[in-house]
């Protein structure tokens, strides 16, 4: 790193960068598009990969001869992996830059489809399958850090909130597409009850129908590695704004002012808590709605419109936000609230304090899932604000292992014996209403756009 300057007016480190820094803030490139757009794809993958299973799990019981605890494990293999190489993907991120870290993505992503289509054996697919969910959750460690680097290199302040909403909230559509083109691939075994009827059922067809799936995985995961291959550049020639031309902090320096920084651990705790007892919860959806009637296809309906609708009320938050700097902490402040009164009203509804209906359970649902993605990326912003000059990879990752924390507390719950499910329900009701005041209290900083807008208004 350079020899650092500062200026004392905002504490924070400056340094030339070279040819980015002459002319700052002055173009944006139309190329910015085509390079989210390829970040996007490589959530979408990433994330598909992992719901592949969950939206086509009584198939793969019949192809592979797995039961409920194998692929809980198998699954798990990508969770335990994704956590252990967070350090790596940071590392990638904001070290190597965006083109190495998509290259070595999608090259993994293409490994991991790869080792799908080697055969439907049983004892040897379990193994290749196993070893690609842990390399699946490599891959993660970059797709979960990228999208604010890519935001803060290539879009000016007024994009930055709209560019991370977009390639982070492409993961939602990943698992979207996952319960969408799943059943309608792959047939659906015949049962009774959980028994497989095997003389209704033509297991012939579903094990090609099976390969057919992974062959279109396998397909897109080799598209994404071509672009990233051919050309996918890491930064402009010239920075969109100030902070884009200045030196972050060194990875160790950077997670040692991370982790010493109080404002940085009161957001990650409101952010994380929920966001990873939601996850969840929106997991055993069917488990919780099933006592009420509702089946396993309405709950996956359910979660297919809340995440759809989730990226779209994202990205066009995102350009309020990118409209309206300075306002990002009130809007968080107002969809908590939204969201702890949507789930009270869930929850009601489930324990007879008002009349059950489906419609009631479909919009609370929806509305819940809505209001969750649209906040991910407002918390990833607002952190890399108030952690900067931490490098945005970095704090993203860090926010990351928190939920993956809250999640494991989640879990952690759920495995106490004869624990109803309902306790998921007044938790998920908890979490967001503890939250609200501890956000209220925050002091919000947003060191970057302070130093942009009057980058921007000097330029101007």
């Amino acid at each position: 790193m350079e020899s650092v300057l500062y200026d004392k007016s905002v504490n924070v480190p400056y340094s030339s960068m070279g040819d980015r820094s002459s002319g700052v803030g002055k173009d944006v490139y139309a190329i910015r598009w085509y390079v989210i757009a390829v970040v996007s794809l490589a959530n979408i993958l990433n994330n598909f990969l992992w719901a592949t299973w969950g939206s086509i799990s009584q198939s793969a019981y019949l192809v592979y001869g797995w039961t409920d605890e194998k692929l809980f494990w198998i699954v798990n293999v990508g969770n335990i992996t994704g956590f252990l190489s967070v350090l790596f993907g940071v590392y990638l991120v904001d070290c190597k830059g965006i083109r190495v870290s998509m290259v070595v993505c999608a090259a993994t992503m293409a490994v991991v489809t790869a080792m799908r289509i080697v055969t439907l054996k049983s004892e040897i697919a379990t193994i290749l399958i196993a070893i690609g969910q842990g390399l699946n959750g490599i891959a993660t460690s970059v797709t979960m850090c990228i999208p604010t680097v890519v935001s803060k290199t290539w879009f000016k302040v007024t994009e930055r909130t709209t560019a991370t909403a977009v390639s982070a909230l492409a993961s939602a559509l990943g698992a979207a597409a996952a319960y969408l083109f799943g059943p309608l691939t792959v047939s659906m075994p015949k049962l009774n009850g959980t028994e497989v009827l095997l003389n209704e059922t033509d297991t012939s067809l579903i094990k090609s129908q099976m390969m057919k799936l992974h062959y279109i995985s396998f397909g897109f995961a080799i598209l994404l590695m071509l672009c990233c291959v051919i050309y996918l550049p890491s930064a402009p020639k010239t920075a969109p704004s100030k902070t884009a031309s200045i030196d972050r902090y060194s990875l160790k320096v950077g997670i040692i002012q991370l982790v010493k920084n109080p404002s940085v651990w009161c957001i990650a705790a409101v952010y994380s808590i929920p966001v990873g007892f939601y996850g969840n919860w929106s997991s055993i959806l069917d488990v919780i709605l099933s006592p009420y009637g509702i089946s396993q296809a309405d709950a996956g309906w359910m979660n297919f419109y809340g995440s759809i609708g989730g990226v779209i009320c994202g990205v066009l938050l995102g350009r309020c936000v990118d409209h309206f700097q300075k306002k990002t902490k009130i809007i968080i402040v107002m969809l908590y609230i939204c969201a702890a009164v949507d789930f009270a009203l869930f929850t009601c509804t489930c324990v007879d304090i008002r009349p059950k209906s489906k419609g009631v359970f479909y919009t609370t649902v929806i509305l819940g899932s809505m209001i969750v993605s649209s906040s991910m990326p407002l918390f990833l912003e607002m952190t890399c604000e108030t952690s900067y000059p931490v490098a945005e990879g970095v704090t993203a990752g860090f926010l990351g292992m928190i939920v993956n924390l809250g999640a494991a507390v989640f879990m952690c719950i759920e495995l106490i014996p004869n624990l109803d499910t309902g306790w998921a329900n007044w938790a998920l009701v908890g979490v967001y209403i503890v939250a609200v005041p501890l956000m209220t209290f925050y002091k919000a900083e947003y060191k970057r756009v302070d130093i942009d807008i009057v980058t921007d208004k000097s330029i101007s």
